[in-house]
Order: structure tokens, then sequence, then C-alpha cells
């Protein structure tokens, strides 16, 4: 990841069985089975939760310096893109 310059990210979350690919700039960086729910009759997921965290729990986990993340052109859709 370079510094300074946008990077897309993409995940593709498929609930029973569990399954998550994700790419980062187009390539893929991870595919794994996961347990994503053990109710097989589950309703289908209807919601997207995002955070970012930095650090642990004290302040020896802080930057050096002030940083700024910047977030745009989310997209959820049923269907890969």
């Amino acid at each position: 990841i370079i510094p300074g310059q946008w990077h897309e990210v993409v995940q593709h979350v498929t609930v029973n069985p569990g399954h998550l690919d994700m790419w980062l700039d187009g390539t893929k960086v991870l595919s794994q089975d996961r347990t994503i729910s053990n109710n097989p009759t589950q309703e289908p997921v209807d919601c997207l939760f995002f955070s970012t965290f930095y650090g642990g729990n004290d302040a020896s986990f802080a930057p050096p310096t002030t940083t700024e993340i910047d977030f745009a052109d989310f997209v959820v859709s049923t269907t890969p893109l």
C-alpha cells in the first residue's frame, strides 16, 4: 500500500456456507472459509457495519503524527461487481 494514494478494497461474502474473498487494488489477497452463521435458515444479510481502529488500549499505540483517512465510493450489492 502506498500512503497518499487511493486504494480499492473489494470483499465478497457468502453466508451459509460462509466464505470470504478479498481483493486489494485488483489483486486477490484473501480467500477463506468462515463461520458467518450457524443457522442455515437465517434471514439474508440486511445491514453493513463499517469500523476502523488505529492502535491499542493505551497511548503507546498512538501514531507519531496526525493521520487522516478518507473513504469514498462505497457500493453494496447482492451480485459481484
